[in-house]
């Protein structure tokens, strides 16, 4: 028997605003906060296949997976030790509708986000403003720096092999 951290999924989505999309807890832990649509991941499917199916949950919205954008590991006083693997993805269907645990879902601007509820929705908010993201596969203008090489969605999934050794 082994004890490890259980697999969380979090979907990080960019408008062609640049405004980020997010989810308003309303079950514990942090209830009544702010954080990137996030939830375990279950038996049977991967974990990109996990934040797609947050997504929908959360928001009613459809999302494709653009690229794995970051891996933090967390300590809760509710569930434990985590392992949180954050997505970029990009809308390609449904209509904004909070759904399942979420109150409310809203675009907000990344100039003007408010506190997120997971140290790990901030940090990968970080990676997305440091590597010059504004929306799904854009720049912030010429001369950003290029998005680093991530695995195809399907390699993700493990549907094909991965040339990143």
């Amino acid at each position: 028997f082994y004890r490890n951290p259980l697999p969380v999924a979090a979907a990080l989505v960019l408008d062609g605003a640049g405004k980020l999309l997010l989810v308003l807890r309303g079950q514990p832990p942090h209830e009544g906060m702010w954080c990137l649509p996030t939830g375990f991941a279950e038996l049977g499917e991967t974990i990109a296949e996990a934040a797609q199916r947050e997504l929908r949950e959360e928001t009613g919205i459809e999302g494709r997976v653009l690229r794995l954008l970051d891996a933090d590991s967390h300590c809760s006083d509710f569930y434990g030790d985590l392992l949180i693997v954050t997505f970029q993805l990009e809308v390609c269907g449904g209509e904004l509708c909070p759904g399942d645990d979420a109150r409310s879902a809203a675009w907000f601007s990344l100039d003007r986000l408010p506190p997120l509820a997971f140290d790990a929705n901030e940090r990968a908010v970080a990676l997305c403003r440091a590597e010059g993201f504004r929306a799904a596969g854009g720049s912030a203008g010429e001369g950003a720096p290029a998005p680093p090489r991530s695995p195809s969605p399907e390699a993700l999934a493990g549907k094909v092999p991965s040339d990143h050794g």
